[in-house]
This record gives C-alpha cells, structure tokens and sequence, in this order.
C-alpha cells in the first residue's frame, strides 16, 4: 500500500476485499493496537478495513467490510454549526476521490457515543503500484477532551477578560518582545484610541509616550523579560494629547518550565490625585511663603521639644538657627531674664496638656541688647485629639515695651511739668488736671474736681474771651491760642498764655477739650530785660525805620550813623527786606572800634518787624583766631579720613584735596591741586553738576550727587558726594567742599534686589491665582497678571484706585474690608461665593489674607491677598450631592408610585413632584399631556407666590407654534435649556415665551405611554439658571419614565375598572329586563 507521496516508486500490491490479504500486508495487527481508529476502503467506497478503535466509535463489527456505513448511521457533525455533513464532505468519501484531508475537526454522535465527541480526522488517497487511485483510508482519534479544555479555557478567558472589561483600571497584555496583544475597553476608553490602533504595537513606540519616556518604557519590557515585577507611575498621552498619569502594576507571564512568555500592566487613573498632590504641593509651597514671609518668628516642636520648623524670622528675631537648636531646648541657648527655667518647663507642661499661653520673655540677645518677645503657644493635635507638638509664634514687642515705657514716662513729664495741663468736658467741667494746675488753683491733691467749673476760675474781665472767641473758635476751628487770665482759689490774678483744643464727635459736636497753659505773669517784666541786655537790641520796620533800639545799641547806631527812630544804611534795609521775604534768620559779623558783634537778624512775620539782636564776640573772634592758628595741628586728622575729601572754586579748580582723595584715584597731591573738577565730566554730566552745584544756597547749603566713574582698567564705580557751598558772614561764596564715599557695593547689591524684584514679579505673574497687595484702606499696590484677566484691568490704570470698588462692581455679596491687625489675626483665610453682578453666576474662591510688615512699623501697612478659585471644585462637589439626593428622591418616588392605590396615584405624584422641586432647588414642576394639537396641564407643583402658567391650567396651549420643541420630540430626547437667555436660531419663539413667562432655565422630559407620546414632565426655575450634569440628566430621564409608568398604570386600572362597572351595569340591566319579562 501507497500513498500518493510514493506514487513515483511504483510499487505495491493490488488489494482485495479480503480481511485475510490485509493481514499479508504485515500491518493490519499493527492497526489494531493503536490508539487511532482506522477505515480503508476501495474506490467504490464499499468499506475493507475497519480496526477495533473504530469499531468502538462507529458501532460497526470490524469483520464486517462489506457493510456500507452510511453517515447518517455513524452522526458526523460540522463541529462548529453541529450540522450533518453531507457524503461529499466526509473525509474517507474524499479520500477515495484522490482529495487529502489534513486534522479535520469532526463532531462524533450516534447511538454508541450519545454524547458526542470530536475528532481529528486525516484522510489519505490509495494508490497501486502503477500510481492509480485505488482507494482511500482515514485515521482518527478522540480530542474531546482537549477541545473541552480549551474550550472551558476560552469561556475562563472570555470570562476574566469580560471582567477586565468592565474593570475602571485600564489592563493591557504584551508578548515576550513587548509587542502589545489586549486591551480591555476602559483602557482604550481612557486613551480615546481604538483596539486595532494599540494591538500589535510597542509601548514605547507609540505616540502616547512623551519622548523622554521612551526609553524607559524599553527598559522596563526589558526588565519584565528578566521576570521582575513592577510598580511605577507613568505619564501617558491620550489620543487628544491631554496627559493622563496612571499607577502601573506590572508583572511577567510564566510558562510551565518559569520562563517570561509575556507581561500583563494594570493601570489605575491618579490623575485627579496627581494634580490634587500638586496642588497640594503647590498650596504648602505657598504657605510655607506666607510662613517664611511673617514677622512673626514660626518655631514648630515635637512633644520631645525638638524643633521641626522655623522660619526666617524667627531667626532674624534671637538670631538662633536651626541648626543650633539640634538637640537643645531654645530656652537653654536665650538668655531670658523675666521668667526661670522652672516657670518655663511649667508652662511647657501646660501645653502639653492642650492649653494655650501668651506671654511674654526678655532676652539679651547676641548684640548685646535687651529685646522683648510676644510667645503665643499653642499645642497642636493629631486625628485623634492627642497633642502632636507646640506651635509657637513669636512678636518682637520692643518697641511696643518702649511706647509703654515712653507713655510711663510721657505721664511722669505731663505729671512734672511746671505747665498747666488739663481736660475739660464741653460744659467747662474739669476730668484731669495736672499737678501743677493743682498747685497753680491751690486744689489738693485728693480734692474732687468735678464740682469745679473752669468758667468760674476765669478773671470777670475775661468772660467775654470765652464766650466770644474761646468757644466759637473751637467749634469752627478745633483749637484756640491767647492769653487769659486766671483766678486761684485765694482770688489772686494768674495770667496765662494757653492752648485750647477740641475733642469733637462724628458729627461735630465738641465732647472734651484740652488746654496747655503757661503763666506768663512773669514774662511781662522780661521787656525790662532787653532794656538791660550788653548786647544792642534793635526793632526795625521793613522799610528800615528803627522802631525800638536799647542802650546796647549806642555804638552800632553811632557806626551806622543814624539814632533812635532813624534809618538804617541802605546795604542793612536790603537785609532786613531779605530776611522778610524769605524768612530766615540771617547772621552777620560787625566791627565797631574795638567791639565785634554778631548781629542776628530774625524776621517776625506776623508783625511784619524784624528783630536785630548783637551778641558780643570780641572775645570769640580772638579765640577763633588762636584756633585757626592750631588748625594746621588737626589737619591730619582730615588727612586720615577714609572719606574722600576735596574743596574746590565756583570755577572748578581744586584748592585742597585729603590723602584718601589721592589715595583712591591713585594721584600725587601736587598732580591734583589746580587741576579743574569740571575737566572729568562729559557734556551731559557737566551740565548735570553745574545745576547741581547752583542750587546751593546760604540756606540750603548741603546736597547729595551720585557719580558714575570709570577707572582706568575700564571698570565702573558709583561715588557719592555730599557737596556743600561755603558762605562769608555776607551770604557771600567763598568755595565748594565735597566729601566722597565708593558705593560700588551699594550699587551692585541694589541691582541685585531690583534683579530679584523683576524675578519675583514674574513668579507672581506666572502663578495662576488672583494676587493683590493693597494698603489698609484697599488702596491696590500691585496686582499679578490673574487680577487684570479676572477683572478686565490694566495695572497701570490702577494707580490710587481702591481693590473694593472693582471687587463691588464685579460682584454683587463682597463683604466689607477685612481688617487685620498684627497681633490679632495674622492670617484670614475663608472660602466664600461670590455672586457675578452681570450674569448672576456663583463663583467660589478660597481666599487668604496675610499682613505685609515691614521692620520699621509695628502695625500692617499693607495686605496681600491671595484668591483661589475652586468653582469647579465646589460645583463638583454641589453636583454629587443634588445628584445623591436626586438619586434617592427618585428610588423613593418609584417605591411609592408602585404601591400606591389608584386612587391615591394624583396625590402621590402632585407630592412627587413637590420633592424632587425641593430636593433640586427648582421653582415649580408641571405635566402637560397633548390633544388635538394643544398642550394641557395635567400635574402642577410650584415651589412660593410665582405662578408662571396660572392662566394655562383651565385652559391648552396651541402646540403649532413650537416647531422647535414639536422638533425635538422627534428626536425622543430630554431637552434641557440652563439658560433660556441663550436661546438661539430656530428656538426664538420658545424663548419668548419662556422669558414672558420668567422662567430663566428648564429640563423637559418627552412622555411615552406604550411608546406613544402622550406629553411632557418639565422642572423648570424662575430664580436663576441651572446647568445639569450628565448625571443628572440621566436621572431625570429614569425620572420621566417613573412618571410615564404611574400615568400608564393609572390609565390601565382605570380602563380596567370601568370596563368591570359596565359589565356589572350590562348584567344588572339584564337581569333586571329576564325579571320583568
């Protein structure tokens, strides 16, 4: 026997139907032992051979050839759609037609094997030793349970992959090259990518890997291959470019012998808790600004005592770092001076305890000096209520000891003071007097001197004063200045010269008066003095009459050549007309004989006079001139100034210059003397000094200019000059001096502040929140690039303008100014809604405001604010919960429309409808049926006094004129208008109508009864506008077909129970017409 294969050989025998020659061939003992069954048959098909294996599956004696096995005897199945297989299609009838048949899958199902198997099937042509097909022959065995196996294989995986399905985590399988073999439904959801776009892929190159993640995803398939399991966070790009940040558990597939045939990746969408963690960050980042930007020292410590935290100012505060305080309690390294190490530990063990504390310590700190600190301690708990650490704030309150002690001292001085210091009500009673008002009017010191009224003290002749000028001028003015006189309790005359000022209420009535009087009785006897003075004393008009000279003034009117009641020189009327006109006290030097004197002359302005008043100074000049004389004997210590030091002619010639001068611009003495200033200056800067240097007058002799100089390697300096003019006793120049300091330094250290400003101006520009800086009174100071986009402003329009007014004008609830102090509330942190003035939409912020306090005022200056915008987060947050109670309104309302009776059904749903109004904020809820193309009102629920459709509830609506809405009734969909405002296009006439009638927003949900439409369930708002989610939307849908299914059973039962009254009327009317008959 041949087969095809060796058909080339031509060899082999002719068979016979015989079982017998079958044995001559040497192998039909062999076919009865194996596992296969075996059918040979001629080419007629008429069967020869049948082995015991296929006796067993076919039922046929394998001694029997001649019988002919008929397929619908033996039940050969197409495995797959279990259908008899025709006589061309079996495999032994192919076989004997010369056509091969390679593990042909057959179901098996007759009466031996009822249940059925399956079948691998090979058929082979037979051939004689000529090459003609002679017959054919089969072989077969049972793989049922392979089949079954990998069936129940398939259903476990088809099971398992259902659950991947349905997981939210994405899933994703790799071969052992990395190469992507599934996905489940939520991944490609989650990336926006179709199965066949991911399957047959590499992670690594597709397009949702950034470039830089490339390689590591290649090195990670290589790490699977090693069999290393995995777990990491990886960015992914979904198809739209946006990233998605997934938690990735990845582990190697082994096969049987522990060898990676594969991976498998779970992937967990973080995104929201990524971005919430940096938001986080970013918020402690913030706050620990804010933190590090207090004056407030911040020292956080364990229950141990160890320090956790501190911020910069606590250490500019006691000049400690953190370093210091390692290991070491801070009360070791201060030396405190008002409070004992014991009392310290007590009080630590009070916070311990959970108590709060503010007190305060003195100090000497690392430069010597006292300082007093403000501690406000406050424990801080864990979760569970237990104390976790001290949180401690610390307030430089020096200066605020220094003002107590200064008020201390400021009360001591008013108590001391040799002047009369009192407080009056408005009626002229006395509050407080001083002591020496006490002395002054004889009271004791414990006498009452509320019985006391100060009218009564004051000379008769003085009354009017009072009551004439005194009072009105207080009420016109606040204050008064003169002089009264006064009576003491003995009835002695006090004459004083006094200040009266008023204490006045908001709307201007005086509530206290104060007044500082000095007795001025001696003062009238002081004339007498300048009548006695050595010095000439002289009283002269602006035209230079001598109104008044003393006895003094004898030589000076005799140098002068005038007298008493004559006219000065003309050179002495222009200085006495100077003086006038600007004000000033003028000296000059006058020599007569062999007197000098030093003549000041000071203008009285509101007399219009001017006093000129001599000193003798003979015997100073005489002194100066010895001084001058040892001049030279100091000059070395102008010489050792480090200060550069050069004096120089209104021409610019220098006449003097300091060692230090030389010394820094690297010159001999002789090289500089003579030289002119001007020389070193370009245009620009020469004409720059020259009006400098001309502004200088006798009475503003000093100014400050800065110089740019570059020396002579090319590098630059800042110098700066204090420049003064030299006058004669005339007012006359004599010559410039200029003292000279380096500020390169300075400069360069001021360029790196204004470097680091323009830096942290960026930063505040960058940051994505609302930022302002305002005074106390809400002046803005700056605003970042997040203000001007929310508000519509430019910052340089906003010079002088108060934040309120733009706050007020942009919302309709900004509360009032927030007002912070430093000790009372360092931070104010609140969220609040904020209300758009325009459109009437609700924001949310988290707002913070911090106090900016500079070292040099005890008292904020300026605020910053902070703002936050968390509407999403907050409308989020409001949906879930509407959504939560929508949820259970409805579960409620479908329990209660399924078991109430029928007769309760329009109550139920009237109370239904009442609910979800309630539940949803909504205004009124309605259900209107349609006929005859006009809708009616069936159900009504209104939520207050609106009543939007009073006038349609009698009477329809004519349908035709909504095109738009009979349009999307079409469409079988939920309408859902947030804002009838917006209303657009083919929509107008419903708008109309909808704005005539109030309603602001709507949902409207198409009613089916057995799939007609039969009306509408609608909720609708009058009071502002409501944007649904999804969600929602879909709950109002469930919502509408629980009102569709009351409405259908309503109608059912009642169909129903008219239909068992008019049967029972047709009986009884039947019954009734057998009787009478």
């Amino acid at each position: 026997m041949t087969t095809k294969g060796a058909k080339e050989e031509k060899q082999g025998i002719k068979l016979d139907k015989t079982e017998e020659h079958l044995g001559n061939l040497g192998f039909a003992s062999i076919l009865e032992n194996i596992d296969e069954g075996v059918i040979i048959a001629d080419k007629a098909g008429d069967i020869l051979y049948i082995n015991n294996r296929a006796s067993l599956y076919l039922g046929k004696p394998s001694v029997d050839a001649e019988v002919d096995i008929r397929n619908e005897e033996v039940g050969l199945y197409d495995p797959e759609t279990f259908r008899l297989l025709q006589p061309d299609e079996l495999p032994l009838k192919k076989a004997t037609e010369g056509i091969e048949t390679y593990n042909k899958m057959i179901f098996v199902q007759n009466q031996v094997i009822s249940s059925g198997a399956y079948m691998k099937v090979n058929g082979r042509p037979i051939y004689d030793d000529n090459g003609d097909l002679t017959g054919g022959m089969i072989s077969f065995y049972d793989v049922t349970t392979q089949v079954k196996n990998e069936r129940e294989e398939k259903k476990k995986k088809d099971f398992y992959f259902s659950i991947l399905n349905h997981m939210n985590e994405g899933f994703a399988q790799f071969d052992s090259e990395g190469t992507l073999q599934a996905v489940n439904a939520s991944l490609q959801r989650k990336l926006g990518f179709a199965e066949d776009e991911l399957i047959g892929s590499k992670a690594q190159e597709l397009a949702i890997l950034e470039e830089q993640d490339r390689a590591k995803m290649a090195q990670k398939a290589e790490e699977r291959k090693s069999g290393k399991a995995d777990t990491y966070t990886q960015k992914i790009l979904a198809k739209d470019g946006s990233p998605i940040y997934f938690s990735v558990i990845a582990q190697p597939i082994l096969d049987h012998e522990g060898n990676t045939s594969g991976s498998i990746a779970i992937l967990s969408d973080i995104t929201d808790q990524v971005e919430a963690e940096e938001r986080l960050r970013e918020s402690e980042r913030n706050y620990r600004n804010l933190v590090e930007r207090m004056n407030e020292g911040v020292l956080y410590t364990n229950i141990h005592g160890e320090v956790q935290f501190i911020n910069k100012s606590f250490t500019q505060l006691t000049g400690l770092t953190k370093d210091q305080l390692e290991g070491r309690s801070l009360y070791e390294l201060l030396s405190i001076r008002n409070i004992s190490q014991e009392e310290l530990q007590q009080k630590l063990q009070r916070r311990l305890k959970g108590e709060p504390e503010v007190y305060d310590i003195l100090f000497t700190g690392q430069d010597g000096n006292d300082y007093w600190l403000r501690i406000s301690a406050s424990p801080i708990f864990d979760d569970n209520e237990e104390v976790m650490g001290v949180m401690g704030l610390f307030t430089d309150v020096t200066k605020e000891k220094q003002v107590s002690t200064e008020n201390m001292r400021l009360r001591k001085l008013v108590a001391s003071t040799p002047d009369y210091i009192g407080i009056g009500d408005r009626e002229g009673r006395p509050i407080f007097l001083n002591e020496a008002s006490r002395q002054k009017l004889r009271l004791g010191p414990d006498e009452d001197i509320s019985k006391i009224n100060i009218y009564d003290r004051v000379a008769y002749q003085d009354i009017s004063v009072y009551t004439d000028d005194i009072v009105p001028a207080l009420k016109e003015k606040g204050s008064w200045e003169g002089e009264v006189t006064l009576v003491d309790a003995e009835g002695k005359w006090i004459r004083v010269s006094q200040v009266v000022m008023a204490e006045k209420d908001d709307q201007g009535r005086i509530q206290y008066v104060y007044v500082v009087a000095r007795d001025i009785s001696e003062t009238r006897n002081l004339a007498r003095i300048a009548e006695l003075n050595p010095g000439p004393i002289l009283r002269v008009s602006p035209q230079g009459e001598i109104e008044y000279a003393n006895p003094a003034s004898e030589l000076l009117l005799k140098k002068w050549h005038t007298q008493q009641e004559g006219q000065l020189p003309e050179v002495w009327q222009k200085v006495v007309r100077k003086s006038l006109d600007e004000g000033n006290v003028r000296e000059y030097e006058v020599e007569c004989e062999n007197t000098i004197y030093d003549l000041k002359v000071v203008p009285i302005p509101d007399q219009w006079l001017v006093n000129i008043i001599g000193t003798d100074i003979t015997k100073r000049k005489r002194a100066e001139k010895l001084l001058k004389e040892s001049e030279e004997k100091y000059r070395a210590v102008v010489e050792d100034q480090t200060e550069m030091i050069c004096r120089f002619l209104h021409d610019g010639v220098i006449t003097f210059a300091n060692e230090a001068y030389c010394r820094y611009f690297n010159l001999a003495r002789e090289d500089i003397i003579g030289t002119n200033l001007l020389n070193e200056f370009n245009e620009e800067e020469y004409q720059h000094f020259i009006e400098h240097i001309n502004q200088l007058t006798p009475a503003n002799p000093v100014s400050s200019y800065e110089r740019k100089y570059q020396d002579e390697n090319g590098e630059t300096h800042w110098q700066l000059w204090m420049n003064r003019a030299i006058f004669n006793s005339m007012g006359d120049f004599t010559e410039y001096q200029s003292v000279g300091r380096d500020i390169t330094a300075l400069k360069q250290a001021e360029h790196a502040v204004n470097r680091q400003r323009t830096f942290l101006r960026d930063v505040i520009d960058a940051n994505p929140n609302i930022i302002y800086v305002t005074d106390t009174e809400g002046t803005i100071t700056l605003v970042n690039k997040a203000f001007e986009k929310e508000y519509e402003v430019k910052r340089d329009e906003l010079d002088n303008q108060n934040v309120y007014d733009i706050l007020t004008k942009r919302w309709q609830n900004i509360e009032a100014q927030v007002q912070i102090s430093q000790n009372e509330d360092p931070i104010v942190a609140q969220e609040e809604p904020l209300i758009d003035a325009e459109t009437g939409d609700r924001r949310w912020f988290f707002t913070t405001k911090s106090p900016i306090l500079s070292e040099l005022e005890e008292d904020p200056q300026q605020i910053l604010t902070i703002a936050i915008d968390i509407t999403e987060r907050k409308e989020t947050e409001e949906a879930l919960r509407n959504q939560l109670k929508l949820e259970e309104t409805i579960s409620q309302i479908s329990l209660d429309l399924i078991n109430v009776e029928l007769d309760d059904i329009d109550h139920s749903i009237h109370q239904a409808l009442q609910s979800i109004c309630r539940e949803t904020d909504l205004d009124f809820a309605f259900i209107t049926s349609i006929e005859n193309d006009t809708f009616r009102i069936l159900k009504w629920y209104k939520e207050g006094d609106h009543d939007p459709f009073a006038a349609f509830k009698n009477k329809g609506v004519n349908a035709s004129h909504f095109q738009w809405l009979s349009s999307k009734v079409e469409e079988r969909g939920l309408i859902h208008i947030p804002s009838v405002e917006d209303m657009e296009g083919e929509a107008r006439v419903e708008k109309r109508y909808l704005e005539k009638l109030g309603i602001k927003s709507l949902v409207t949900i198409p009613l089916y009864i057995k799939n007609e439409f039969t009306g509408y369930l609608t909720f609708a708002s009058t009071s502002r506008q409501h944007y649904w989610s999804a969600e929602n939307l879909t709950l109002f849908s469930i919502m509408g077909q629980v009102f569709s299914n009351a409405l259908e059973r309503k109608n059912t039962e009642t169909q129903l129970n008219y239909k068992v009254e008019f049967e029972n009327l047709v009986t009884q009317i039947s019954t009734e017409f057998i009787t009478i008959s």
